[in-house]
Parts: structure tokens; sequence; C-alpha cells
């Protein structure tokens, strides 16, 4: 399966509302979702044994970390729609102002703006475990490993069953290459919480990895069980039955993923291997073409585009197609 080059892309609609909680020291876990992290990509062809491993379709931040995050890192985040906020505090030196701009900054701006906005405000407006794990997703997603580390690390020492931490830290030794330290984070994160969307899903991705798809898929199934909306699980899911050959669980994941964002080309995308798999090419002609309509700059969508053009007998369509996906990357092996 071909991957998407950018690592740790995040876009944000983080409301104020989340933020003031954080600034003040409520819990904003019950009102928070994962951040993701994305490294999307389409496995080529369309016959399953033909296809390279699979490779999850995100990493992703733990929950509280922030809120509403994007389902898909090729959509700016200026289109995210921003959040009602409360009232503008007249004094422009609190938490609540604070607050109220760094939501505006994650709706709008970019994460380099969020982290200059942190390191830039007095530090009692961000001292809170919350903020500061904010603080270290924003860092991770910047890259900035050693910084991000360094937090996750103090909030973990603070606070042992911090599952938050604990998770950001996994991702932060995953980021780092430290394998062996992530695979001890993640399990003190399953023993503390066993149903753990963000730790389950990473389990998963591992056995995708090693094409284990039935384990995989239990894996994401239990991560549903943690929180049934997680985007990556219910992808994990479409993806693994794929694989396994069981087509209706594996339509019934991704026309999931469609009720809730219809632009998702890479659902479409694997509707339309799923019925290349039948043999109903000309229904997964529409479906490419849809996956195409959202996104005409994936490699993988003109390649399957050609496969599905070929098996219908339109050779002089399908050499164009896979002319496209050449242009497109003329380094990428056909």
């Amino acid at each position: 399966m071909r991957v998407q080059k950018k690592v740790f892309p995040i876009l944000f609609g983080l409301s104020a509302g989340v933020v003031f909680f954080m600034l003040t020291g409520a819990s904003c876990q019950s009102q928070s979702q994962s951040a993701v992290a994305e490294s999307r990509g389409a496995a080529s062809g369309t016959s399953r044994g033909q296809e390279a491993p699979a490779v999850p379709r995100s990493n992703q931040a733990p929950a509280s970390a922030v809120a509403q995050a994007s389902p898909s890192a090729k959509k700016p985040a200026a289109k995210t729609p921003p959040a009602k906020t409360p009232a503008a505090s007249a004094n422009p030196n609190t938490p609540l102002a604070f607050g109220q701009k760094l939501q505006q900054t994650l709706s709008g701006g970019t994460v380099k703006d969020a982290l200059a906005l942190f390191e830039n405000s007095p530090p009692e407006y961000a001292q809170t475990p919350d903020m500061k794990l904010l603080y270290a997703s924003l860092l991770l997603s910047d890259n900035q490993l050693a910084k991000a580390k360094a937090v996750t690390e103090e909030l973990a020492a603070a606070d042992p069953k911090n599952v938050d931490a604990l998770m950001l830290s996994a991702l932060v030794a995953k980021a780092s290459g430290d394998t062996i330290k992530k695979q001890t984070l993640i399990k003190q994160v399953i023993a503390l919480d066993p149903t753990n969307s963000d730790a389950n899903v990473e389990l998963a991705s591992e056995q995708m990895l090693r094409k284990n798809y039935t384990l995989a898929r239990r894996y994401y199934s239990t991560a549903l069980q943690g929180d049934s909306k997680n985007t990556e699980a219910i992808f994990g899911v479409g993806q693994a039955s794929y694989y396994l050959g069981d087509f209706k669980a594996s339509e019934s994941a991704f026309n999931s993923m469609l009720k809730d964002d219809p632009s998702d080309s890479l659902a479409w995308a694997y509707l339309g291997k799923v019925e290349a798999e039948k043999t109903n090419y000309v229904k997964a002609l529409e479906y490419i073409e849809t996956a195409i309509k959202h996104d005409p700059s994936e490699y993988d969508y003109w390649l399957d585009y050609g496969q599905y053009l070929r098996l219908t007998g339109r050779y002089k369509d399908a050499a164009a197609a896979w002319e496209k996906a050449a242009a497109i990357d003329p380094n990428y092996f056909l």
C-alpha cells in the first residue's frame, strides 16, 4: 500500500469552550475527540492477493488533546467551520481571551501559529495538564519530538495513570523510531483502559502491516467499543474485512463513513475495490470516478481507474488513466 508522504499534518477545530475548560482546570475529556495525524493511502490494483501489506489509514493523538479533528488531511484548516465562542472578554489578558484566540488560531491558522501563541502567552494560562497535552500534540504534529517527549514525560510523571499522556507519549516514541518504548506505553494504556480507542487502533495497525487481518479487525472492533465514532477504527474494520473477503462488513463500514463525510475519497475507492472483487466493474467504475472527483491528485485512484476501464474493454481510456497516474508520480513503479 502506498502512503502519503506527509507524516503529521493535523487540522483543528477547537471550540473556545473546550479551551476555556482546559485553562480553568476543568475536565474536557468528554468534550474532546482525537486529533488525527494522517498518513492516508489507498492500495493499488484490483486483486487483494496482489496488493502490498495494508497500511493503517492514520496515526492518532489521544482523546482530549484536541477537539473536532478534520476527517481529511487534504482539506485546509480554513474550511473547518468555526465553532461558536463565548462572548469576547473586555480584558484581553484573561484565560478566556487566550482561549478564544487559541480557538481562532486552531480553526483557521497553522500549527506553528498555535505554537507561537502558546509560547508567547503568560505561563499560567497554559499550565493545566489538558493544555499541556494540547501543547504536546501541537509539538508532535510539528515534528518537534524532543520537546513533545519532555512535555508528555512530565505529564506522565505527575500522573502515571494519565491515559492520554501515555498514549501521546507512545506516538512520540513511534515517531522517534523507538518501537520498544511505544509498545511498552501501549501496554500501559491497555492495562488502564482495555477498550481505549487510540491504543487499540495502534495495535490493529501493527497487525495490518503483518497482514494478520483477523486480529487487526478484532483490535479495530475493540477500539469502536471505546469510541463508536472513531473514523480510523471504522475504516480499519472496512479495510481488514476487505482483505478477509468479508465484503458485506467492508461495505457496511465504508458506507458508514460516507454518511458522516460524503466526500471521503478513500471510502469511495474501497467501495470500488469491493465491487471489482465481485467482478461488478461498471459499479466499480462509478465508485472510483467519485473518489477521483473528490481527490484527483491520488495516484492509486487513477491506477485503479485504469484497471477497471481495462476490465470493461475500454483500453484506450485505461491507458489514458495510467498516463495520468504516471504524470502524478513519475517515480512510482507501475
